[in-house]
This record gives C-alpha cells, sequence and structure tokens, in this order.
C-alpha cells in the first residue's frame, strides 16, 4: 500500500480551477469542490468570487491525471445563533439551508464526471442548480 501512495504522489499533476454558478450565471460564493476517483480526492475551496482551485495536499496544489466525479460539499447558509447568556436559556442549533440542490452534494448523484489529464481546456467551470 505504501508503494501504491508513493507512485501517485511521484505523478505529474494538473493544476485545476474555474468558477461554480448557477444556469442563470450567479455564482456560488461558498462550499468546496470536491473530486473523488476510486482512491483519491481533491478538494478546492470556493471563493466569494466564485473561483476554486483544487488540491490533493493543499488548495491549488493540483490533481493526479485520471477520471474523477465532483461533487460539493459544505455549501450551507448557517444562520447566526446567539450566544446563550445563562445556563438556563436553551440551547439552540443553527439553521442549515442548503445552496444548492442536494443532488450536487453527494458523489453518487451529482452527475458530473471529469478526466484530468495535461493539456485539458482550462477553466473547468461547474454548473449546480438551485436548491
Amino acid at each position: 500500500m505504501i508503494c501504491v501512495i508513493s507512485l501517485l504522489g511521484c505523478q505529474k499533476r494538473v493544476y485545476i480551477y474555474g468558477k461554480v454558478t448557477y444556469p442563470d450565471g450567479t455564482l456560488l460564493k461558498k462550499g468546496t469542490v470536491c473530486f473523488q476517483s476510486e482512491q483519491l480526492l481533491a478538494q478546492g475551496d470556493i471563493q466569494a468570487n466564485g473561483n476554486y482551485r483544487l488540491g490533493m495536499n493543499k488548495s491549488g496544489d493540483g490533481v493526479v491525471p485520471g477520471s474523477y466525479t465532483i461533487y460539493v460539499s459544505g455549501a450551507l447558509d448557517i444562520e447566526e445563533v446567539p450566544l446563550r447568556q445563562s445556563e438556563r436559556d436553551p440551547i439552540v442549533d443553527p439553521k442549515k439551508t442548503p445552496l444548492i440542490h442536494p443532488k450536487f452534494m453527494s458523489p453518487q448523484t451529482s452527475g458530473l464526471n471529469c478526466n484530468v489529464e495535461k493539456g485539458m481546456k482550462l477553466p473547468y467551470n461547474i454548473t449546480v442548480e438551485y436548491p
């Protein structure tokens, strides 16, 4: 197993970046783009301008060529909850509202795939649907 991991780490990486939008062009401003294969996971945080950069160890450090399923995690609007003033105050869970259709939150249902290879067309933009 150590040999496989070592070989994967030595392969040339492809530097993938792009923008995440809704069909009407509105930017998705939070969440994490995930490229998942059978053995690997690359991620990139979505910035306030809708841009992302993929990385396997850190954002922007690239992806090993191969076939990946794409999904978006953490695309939630989390309601601010007031702090408890005393032990008598009830504990309130923050309300989490999805910013994208739930199908895009799972590699099994997103329907998004990418064959990562040297020389592929960039930026690699992703379109998601409203909830």
